[in-house]
């Protein structure tokens, strides 16, 4: 799929390609968290199937394997070559069975190939949670380490990664350098790129403790669990990356915001459209300039930064602004009654729809 479809623009995600977590084998039983009512062990099956299905040929199949032997072979040459350049000056090969040893790195088991040693870890180390044996460090023969793991959330992590976690002090070498995985350590992981992007993202913690933040979009103040603040992340970083974050790593943005509202000593106010605080009325507008209008005893105005943060929904229409001399009177022609009093009465009960937190008639 990646060397068919990627491109400079669209990248297939290849950190995830052994069978069993690429489609289910039918008739098995999907075993992973526990067996609970709302997430049963469920059985692999097959739901629907749409048209009818094509038998793949010996053909198909050959032409397929041909693209990745073209493929592998060209990759193979080219870091043969980037890889003898590096390591013609390096004269001591490190043991990786030593040094994962003497870290107290435990290793599953290890397997022996023609080329390189693989050694395959109980335990990832840069996530205490990937426990399915997922990260890996490989010995090629030619003294070249590469190491990581298949999660996409540590698609980022490699050897040298993994040296800088247990030696901090220890310059990275030549040969420390993944240059089969194609890394490049001067540039910023996904999560460092996220963190620039909400460093100067102001916080808001409500007393339902929700985190809502400030943010250059439409809606202004969004819930940073939201779709839209999700969506917004995304679009930020591809501006600068020209490719998606992963999910996890957005996750663990929306943490760290949410850890940073925490200590914020000050509640916020959220409500819908319309707001009383200090005696005083703030309607929101729902433009694309977040203009809020104030009432109070002295009159109203349109400000831009309330006391209060408004949540806006997609089913919330934009308001008309209001202008100022206006004449209730001129609904008199849209209403029949048959004294004034009622007349005077249905203008109230308009103007009383617009102040939140008072009883109202059915």
């Amino acid at each position: 799929m990646s060397i068919e479809f990627s491109d400079d623009k669209v990248e297939v995600d290849k950190t995830t390609y052994n069978p069993s977590r690429i489609c289910r084998l039918y008739g098995t039983i999907a075993c992973k968290g526990d067996n609970i009512p709302t997430r049963p062990h469920r059985q692999a099956r097959i739901i629907s199937i749409r048209g009818e299905g094509e038998i793949v040929t010996i053909s198909q199949i050959t032409k397929i394997v041909s693209k990745l032997q073209d493929k592998h072979n060209i990759n193979t040459e080219v870091t043969a070559e980037i890889t003898n350049k590096k390591l013609k000056n390096v004269n001591k090969k490190k043991d990786v069975a030593e040094w994962l040893e003497k870290y107290e790195i435990q290793v599953s088991h290890r397997k022996e190939e023609a080329d390189k040693i693989i050694y395959v870890l109980k335990q990832c180390p840069w996530n205490e949670e990937h426990t399915d044996k997922s990260a890996y460090v490989i010995q090629y023969n030619n003294g070249n380490i590469v190491a990581g793991c298949h999660h996409n959330s540590c698609s980022e992590n490699n050897w040298s990664t993994l040296r800088s976690k247990y030696e901090p002090t220890n310059k990275v070498t030549n040969e420390n350098i993944d240059k089969y995985d194609g890394k490049n350590e001067d540039k910023k992981g996904q999560i460092d790129i996220l963190i620039d992007i909400v460093e100067d993202i102001e916080t808001y913690r409500t007393s339902m403790d929700e985190t809502y933040v400030t943010i250059q979009i439409r809606e202004n103040n969004v819930n940073v669990k939201s779709e839209r603040f999700k969506k917004w992340i995304v679009s930020q970083f591809y501006n600068i990356e020209s490719k998606i974050p992963t999910n996890d790593n957005i996750a663990k943005i929306i943490l760290l915001l949410e850890s940073r509202a925490m200590n914020e000593v000050n509640e916020v106010l959220v409500e819908r459209r319309c707001a009383t605080v200090d005696n005083c009325i703030y309607y929101d507008l729902k433009d694309d300039s977040c203009n809020v209008v104030k009432v109070s005893r002295d009159g109203w105005e349109i400000i831009k930064d309330p006391p209060v943060i408004f949540a806006r929904t997609k089913t919330m229409y934009r308001q008309v602004t209001p202008e100022r001399n206006g004449n209730l009177d001129i609904l008199d022609k849209w209403f029949r009654y048959k004294d004034e009093n009622h007349l005077i009465l249905q203008k109230v009960i308009l103007v009383a729809s617009l102040i939140p937190n008072i009883a109202r008639p059915i």
